[in-house]
């Protein structure tokens, strides 16, 4: 009979060699048995922010106030650096559906803040705070987390500053004591402990409703990036996830399928 089996030593030893600070919670969600490292503590989580962000999108969803074939079209307004696919196309006006796929699949920032500015950034963390995520924060949009990050915290966002944000940035001309790498709650943070609760809540079925973490499961699944989490599973074992990194930033939060050992099957 195979069992499952967490070697919490080893993780123990990876995190002590670990040259960064680290948050990490991992659940068994057939056992209950886990691990935790600074599972409280608040970190910059870069595109992982899109997480809680497609959860009020879905609740707006399931509330009618928005829907999935509403269409939303590009702006001077919308920052164009970033990661994704939308910057470089010609394509200017998408559904919700396509836009939540793109940030979630391919994490495009362009989708993310074209969503954001649909639902609204207060909404969220309204959300957030009423489903118990305590030390999650969503107070800028992407474009406006990369304008702060090259020093441009209050300058307008247009084609022109776009332009001056991806030469600072891409050049190195950030700040990495700033705020965009900070845990505070003024910049896009969350903890260990919120995005596990979060996805468990998602596969159990039970944020928002059945439907809604259906659909973000689907949404999950499809996430391109194979570099973190991934990096070592065979690619049959599927996973749900979402990654986010930036100039000293990695992140991953997921769920990954597992075959079941035989005495739980």
């Amino acid at each position: 009979m195979s069992t499952r089996v967490l070697d919490s030593d080893a993780i123990q030893e990876l995190l002590a060699a670990f040259p960064g600070r680290a948050g990490l919670v991992v659940k068994d969600l057939l056992t209950g048995t886990g691990f935790t490292h600074n599972a409280d503590e608040r970190f910059p989580v870069a595109s992982v922010i899109k997480l809680p962000i497609m959860v009020e999108l879905y609740r707006q969803i399931d509330a009618g106030r928005i829907s999935l074939d509403q269409r939303l079209r590009l702006h001077d307004g919308i920052c164009r650096f970033g990661t994704g696919r939308i910057s470089t196309g010609s394509v200017e006006e998408f559904t919700i559906l396509e836009l939540c796929h793109l940030m979630i699949a391919d994490s495009d920032d362009v989708a993310t803040d074209l969503i954001t500015e649909a639902i609204g950034l207060d909404q969220v963390n309204q959300t957030m705070a009423d489903l118990g995520f305590r030390d999650t924060s969503v107070p800028m949009s992407m474009g406006r987390w990369h304008y702060t990050m090259a020093g441009m915290a209050d300058v307008e966002i247009n084609p022109e500053n776009d332009a001056i944000v991806a030469q600072d940035i891409v050049a190195g001309r950030i700040d990495l004591e700033g705020l965009p790498f900070s845990a505070s709650l003024d910049n896009n943070v969350s903890s260990a402990r919120d995005m596990a609760r979060m996805l468990e809540q998602i596969d159990a079925g039970e944020l928002i409703c059945a439907a809604a973490s259906a659909a973000m499961l689907e949404m999950l699944h499809a996430c391109e990036h194979r570099g973190m989490i991934p990096r070592d599973l065979d690619a049959d074992i599927a996973i749900a996830h979402k990654i986010g990194q930036s100039t000293g930033i990695r992140a991953d939060v997921g769920i990954v399928y597992l075959p079941k050992p035989d005495r739980l099957a």
